[in-house]
């Protein structure tokens, strides 16, 4: 009998860990350090790093993770940790890609690795900012689903971060291209987890008491290889709770992370 191998499983979080915001930056950071170093994802995304967090990431996750970070034109940037283990292999020097027309200096940073013999390419990025650069936003979104595309037919691509993406935008753009798929879609939508950038439940910032946006802000995207599926079976949200209640009354970040579970198999014939 011919036998099925075992699908391959891997974790990915998303987090803009908002080092914009000066208020307690170590220990929002270490706070960070110790949910990434608790749930063990087997790559981490994160955006809007400094220099500050970087070298706290870098010290508190370094028996765990190898660290990289986009080339640097703004104080603040992107970057990625890979789980050390003997499964999961960093194949080439990252890919760093500024865009063009961005007046917020963002950027977007690409790695290949290999996991269990899987290539897999890794993008994330922060898209612009703010209502009035819609257009800009959805040039820099396309830009995005197009390098997903264009990859190599047999690598997995996972595309993540904090997109600012409002629904009707994505909608002017035509929809999800085909061969990507949403994760929080994929997984089932679960209400409770939609909103990543949620006042209602996260009050590090306050726009008046009667003015309590959420939004669906930090996105993963995938795509799958070549004569295999790639589906996401599990997401859910960290950075849920105060770092201490009593003391510092914030969260970790405005933006609740994302972390997000798949699995791949192979196509059943």
């Amino acid at each position: 009998m011919l036998k099925i191998p075992d699908p391959i499983k891997l974790s990915v979080l998303s987090w803009n860990i908002d080092g914009l915001d000066e208020r307690y930056i170590e220990i929002r950071t270490l706070w960070i350090c110790n949910i990434i170093n608790k749930e063990l994802p087997d790559i981490v995304m994160l955006q809007e790093v400094i220099d500050e967090s970087s070298w706290i990431i870098r010290s508190y996750c370094q028996q765990n993770y190898e660290y990289v970070a986009g080339l640097k034109t703004s104080y603040y940037y992107n970057a990625i940790l890979y789980k050390k283990d003997n499964n999961l292999k960093v194949d080439k020097i990252f890919e760093w890609t500024e865009f063009d027309t961005s007046e917020m200096d963002r950027q977007l940073l690409s790695q290949e690795i290999t996991f269990h013999n899987q290539v897999f390419t890794i993008i994330t990025t922060h898209l612009e900012s703010l209502k009035e650069n819609s257009l800009e936003r959805k040039e820099q979104l396309q830009e995005c689903f197009s390098k997903m595309l264009n990859k190599r037919e047999n690598h997995c691509v996972i595309f993540g971060g904090d997109l600012n993406l409002r629904e009707a935008e994505l909608q002017e753009l035509g929809g999800i291209p085909d061969k990507i798929k949403d994760s929080w879609i994929d997984s089932g939508m679960a209400k409770d987890r939609k909103f990543t950038w949620d006042l209602k439940l996260n009050d590090n910032l306050k726009f008046g008491d009667n003015f309590k946006p959420t939004a669906r802000y930090d996105r993963i995207y995938f795509r799958s290889p070549k004569n295999k599926i790639l589906e996401c079976y599990h997401f859910d949200f960290v950075g849920t709770e105060r770092i201490d209640a009593s003391v510092y009354k914030l969260f970790p970040s405005d933006h609740f992370g994302v972390l997000s579970r798949y699995r791949l198999d192979d196509v059943p014939f």
